[in-house]
C-alpha cells in the first residue's frame, strides 16, 4: 500500500489522515472542508476553478463567479457549480454528490457524451461502482454530516457505510463474513465513537464485533 499511499501524497494539495478534519480556504475565498483520510488537488486558471478529489470526502461552500465556473473532479464524477455548498465523497463502491444549498450539475460515467443531472437543495446522488444511478431526496442537515461527527445512512451497501466508518478508527477493521458487503443499512452512527458507531452498524445485520487488539476489531455474525 505505501506505492499508492506516496503517489497520493505527490499529487495532493491538501490531506488529512485517519480522524483528522480540515478547513482550507481557497484562492477565491472559497472554503473546502476535508473529511479523515481524504486528499484534494486545486488548480485556477483564468477561465476555470477545479478541485480533483483524489480520495475520501469533501465538502465545498462555493463563492459564485458566472464568468469562472467552479469544476470538482471524483472518480467518473464532474461536478459544476457556480455557487452553492455541497458534499463530494469517493469510495471503492463510487461515487456521491448531495446539495446543501444552489444548484450543481453533474456528469457521470465514462463516454465520449456523459450523462448528466442538475442537482438542488436537498437533493443526493449516487453512482454506484456497477454504474447503478441513484438520486433521491435528503434532508439538508443531513449533508456533509460528518461535519458533526455523524454517519447518517440510508439503504447503503453494509461496505459502503464501513468504508466512511474506517476514517475514523486508528485501528485495523475486518470483516471475516462476505455476505454482510451487499446488505443495506439504514441508521445514525457517532463518528466521534468509532468503535461504538461499529458496534451499532454490526448489530443492525445481526453481527457482532470483537476486540482482538487496542488496534484490531474483526466482525462477524458468530
Amino acid at each position: 500500500m505505501a506505492g499508492p499511499e506516496v503517489a497520493l501524497q505527490l499529487q495532493a494539495d491538501h490531506a488529512t489522515t485517519t480522524a483528522e478534519t480540515k478547513t482550507i480556504g481557497l484562492p477565491d475565498d472559497s472554503v473546502a472542508t476535508l473529511a479523515p483520510d481524504s486528499a484534494i488537488a486545486v488548480s485556477y486558471r483564468d477561465e476555470e476553478r477545479s478541485l480533483h478529489l483524489l480520495a475520501g470526502e469533501v465538502y465545498l461552500d462555493v463563492v459564485a463567479n458566472v464568468e469562472r465556473p467552479f469544476r470538482v473532479l471524483a472518480g467518473d464524477l464532474r461536478v459544476t457549480v457556480l455557487g452553492t455548498g455541497f458534499n463530494v465523497s469517493l469510495s471503492e463502491g463510487g461515487g456521491e454528490v448531495g446539495v446543501a444549498r444552489g444548484l450543481v450539475r453533474v456528469e457521470y460515467g465514462e463516454s465520449v457524451l456523459p450523462a448528466a443531472q442538475t442537482l438542488q437543495a436537498g437533493e443526493f446522488l449516487r453512482v454506484t461502482g456497477s454504474g447503478r444511478v441513484e438520486r433521491e431526496r435528503q434532508p439538508v442537515s443531513q449533508i456533509g454530516a460528518w461535519r458533526q461527527d455523524q454517519l447518517i445512512a440510508q439503504d447503503q451497501p453494509f461496505s459502503d457505510v464501513l468504508d466512511r466508518l474506517r476514517r475514523y478508527h486508528a485501528g485495523a477493521i475486518v470483516v471475516i463474513d462476505d455476505s454482510l458487503a451487499d446488505q443495506p443499512v439504514t441508521g445514525v452512527y457517532d463518528l466521534g465513537d468509532p468503535a461504538a458507531a461499529l458496534r451499532g452498524l454490526a448489530r443492525s445485520q445481526n453481527a457482532i464485533v470483537r476486540q482482538i487488539t487496542p488496534w484490531l476489531l474483526v466482525v462477524s455474525r458468530s
